[in-house]
């Protein structure tokens, strides 16, 4: 996701492109684990569940979609 976001403003595969997306995902990552030591976990429980498993499925067939654009086996899992 974050270098789908970066692509709109600079040139794909550049070595700017990549620090910032690094970056990113460091940033991320770091704003993750300080959410969980500090439990804010439970701002999940004020989200529906319907709402949250629909979230999980659609981030699942992002990544899939993702894996199976770059496969050009079709998502068959053998190397053509």
């Amino acid at each position: 996701m974050p270098r789908d976001l970066l692509t709109a403003t600079l040139k794909k595969g550049s070595l700017r492109f990549n620090e910032l997306t690094v970056l990113v995902c460091l940033v991320m990552g770091t704003m993750r684990i300080l959410m969980g030591v500090l439990r804010f976990g439970f701002i999940a429980d004020f989200i529906s569940v319907p709402v949250l498993s629909s979230f999980v499925s659609g981030a699942g067939c992002v990544v899939g979609g993702g894996v199976c654009s770059r496969d050009s086996s079709g998502c068959a899992g053998q190397a053509s």
